[in-house]
């Protein structure tokens, strides 16, 4: 529990104010006042503070105003909304959605006792849960870094943790031991990939040992040579080597990383192509089934007008842009985002543990603006604009498939409505 706290109260009534601020400096808390949405706005900057408690009929509905303003801004920070009985009804979508902690204003005023009860829990709370946030995201970009790293290895790749069950694979693991399909992979057992592989009954023996090799038939009926080591923590990994497929001579191929660059890189931009992005969405989504909580956005933007660019510049200057905007864009979303050229001017933006729509606002409005920036290609001023659509996938099962479909209306919406701008599906 936090020992001194500092809070903000936007409130119009300004005998109310006072009357919180006495309570709260009886509890050894600060507390600021602001009359009207601006004042609470401009606090933020001015104050280092635990917790903002705003009354949504602060200048006609300006408390969601200044809470939203805080959570861009200031996500560090607390909130609560003050909502009378009679305004329930118009604040529930709003309480609902973007998930904001409110207690009713009761006639007699016991809201007021109950205040500097609250707040060093809500303070409390509120850091455990950015701790908590914090320790995610780390692991997320650990994650995302090492399935770069297994997808760059040549051989196929899987790891498993201390109670065997599967956490990371490659393609070419995949493809050796001819799954076709990867959704239902986490968390399968060693023994139940082995006996798919052809090996009935050896996983429990071979699990057993620090190191192990041994030869399978793969799905071509080509030798695969399989060899595992167990680490300090009990973790496993596996390596796989050999050919999934042969030629009409029945000459056998051993692709290697210039193999899977051309398969799942984008040779002009660099990024992941729609291919490999669309493993890491398959993940995710996945990863949000199997946890009952997801927090990804999908994100697809178009640029306006390429068309008729490409018509003027010819193909040349917009592959420059091209490359440009793949750089803008991988610089305006943090590190564990992935950003993927899916075809031509088509970019796509997986976005992960953003926890609500307005955090997926803050980032489709710096795709915007990175792309709005003006271009200088063989000295010509060249500005164009995007238009995003948005799918948001707090928690609800959403499969691959749909959200691609409504991403894509979205784009399609956002085209209508005067590009230049995002929608949400």
């Amino acid at each position: 529990m936090p020992n001194h706290c500092t809070l903000l109260y936007a409130e119009s009534d300004a005998e109310l104010a006072r009357q919180f601020q006495r309570r709260m400096a009886a509890h050894q808390m600060d507390a600021i006042f602001a009359a009207s949405d601006m004042a609470g706005i401009s606090a933020l900057s001015q104050h280092r503070l635990d917790l903002i408690v705003a009354n949504y009929r602060l200048s006609g509905g300006g408390g969601l105003v200044v809470l939203r303003a805080a959570r861009k801004s200031h996500p560090d920070i607390a909130a609560l909304l003050l909502v009378e009985p009679a305004d329930l009804k118009q604040a529930a979508a709003a309480l609902r959605d973007e998930r904001i902690d409110y207690l009713v204003k009761d006639a007699d005023g016991v809201y007021l006792d109950m205040l500097p009860l609250m707040a060093p829990r809500l303070i409390g709370q509120h850091r455990q849960q950015a701790t908590i946030d914090r320790l995610g995201q780390a692991l997320e970009r650990e994650h995302a870094l090492a399935l770069q790293a297994a997808e760059s290895n040549e051989q196929g790749l899987a790891i498993f943790n201390a109670d065997l069950r599967l956490q990371l694979w490659n393609a070419r693991f995949l493809q050796l031991l001819g799954h076709a399909e990867a959704a239902h992979l986490p968390g399968t057992a060693l023994a139940e990939l082995l006996d798919f592989a052809g090996q009935p009954g050896q996983a429990g023996k071979l699990a057993e040992q620090h190191s192990f090799q041994f030869e399978h038939r793969g799905p071509a009926g080509l030798p695969v040579q399989i060899a595992g080591s167990r680490g300090a923590d009990g973790s496993l990994v596996l390596t796989c080597t050999g050919d999934a497929e042969s030629d009409d001579a029945g000459s056998r191929r051993q692709p290697g990383p210039a193999d899977w660059q051309q398969t799942n890189i984008d040779a002009l931009t660099g990024l992941p192509g729609r291919g490999l992005f669309t493993e890491l969405l398959k993940h995710q989504v996945h990863r949000g089934s199997r946890s009952g909580y997801n927090g990804a956005a999908l994100m697809l933007l178009d640029i306006d007008g390429f068309k008729s660019l490409n018509q003027s510049h010819g193909n040349a200057v917009c592959d420059l842009v091209l490359v440009e905007v793949a750089r803008r864009m991988s610089a305006a979303v943090r590190e564990s985002d992935v950003v993927g050229r899916l075809e031509g001017d088509q970019f796509g933006v997986l976005a992960v543990d953003v926890h609500s729509a307005e955090n997926v606002e803050i980032v489709a409005g710096k795709l915007l603006a990175a792309v709005a920036r003006p271009f200088l290609v063989n000295d010509a001023d060249i500005r164009l604009t995007a238009s995003i659509g948005i799918a948001f996938h707090p928690a609800e099962p959403l499969d691959v498939p749909t959200l691609v479909q409504k991403v894509e209306d979205a784009v399609s919406h956002a085209k209508a409505a005067g590009k230049n701008r995002y929608k949400f599906a």
